[in-house]
């Protein structure tokens, strides 16, 4: 849940709305599955308020003080402000347009503050990084599409590589993009989904409770 309310708020802050949000996991992974996410952040008006017009003008439409220093400090030329009513009352404003980033720019900068956002009842240390978390943190796959998000947390660099089942040696498993994912786990017999894992250790349990003459 922490996962998926972090992506949310920071997917939303950074004004990029994916149509869909999955996150799923087991004992050893935590995953989230964005579908359908802008290529990059729409433009973007910022609207910043100085002094009342009837300040920063004089008599004579001139800017005075209160608007240069205003105008100085936006770094913008005194010529370029507007004026807007709030309240029914006349300011003068700066008007600048925050040009949008590409999505993987954005991502770089997001996930790792997500993945730093998470608490649990019982965390530890184990690198010199000095990130705490419930478990070491092994590897981490983040991909756009078939690109790599390229960021660091816990002394681990982010990259296009998984890892398979413990049994089976923790096998490293390279994925050519996001299609590739869901079925190299399910190559390696591991369920994401918590009701599906249930559901299977359910059918196992009972049948060999059957095949012993008794039920579960």
């Amino acid at each position: 849940e922490q996962l998926r309310s972090g992506l949310e708020a920071g997917l939303a802050a950074s004004r990029l709305y994916p149509a869909s949000l999955t996150v799923q996991g087991t004992p050893r992974r935590l995953v989230a599955r964005v579908e359908g996410l802008a290529p990059r952040q729409p433009n973007m008006e910022q609207v910043s308020r100085g002094p009342a017009a009837s300040i920063a003008y004089d008599e004579s439409g001139q800017p005075t003080r209160a608007a240069l220093g205003f105008a100085r400090g936006k770094g913008i030329d005194v010529s370029d402000l507007r004026q807007q009513d709030f309240d029914g009352k006349a300011y003068v404003v700066s008007v600048t347009l925050d040009q949008g980033r590409g999505a993987a720019a954005v991502l770089a900068e997001l996930l790792p503050r997500v993945c730093a956002g998470m608490r649990f009842g019982k965390s530890m240390r184990w690198n010199e990084s000095g990130v705490s978390f419930s478990r070491p943190i092994r590897w981490m796959v983040a991909l756009l599409g078939d690109r790599v998000v390229p960021f660091e947390y816990a002394g681990v660099q982010s990259g296009r590589t998984t890892r398979g089942i413990r049994p089976g040696g923790s096998q490293l498993i390279a994925l050519d993009s996001v299609a590739a994912y869901e079925p190299a786990l399910a190559g390696e017999d591991i369920l994401l989904d918590v009701s599906d894992r249930e559901a299977s250790i359910t059918h196992a349990a009972t049948a060999l409770a059957a095949s012993a003459g008794g039920s579960l």
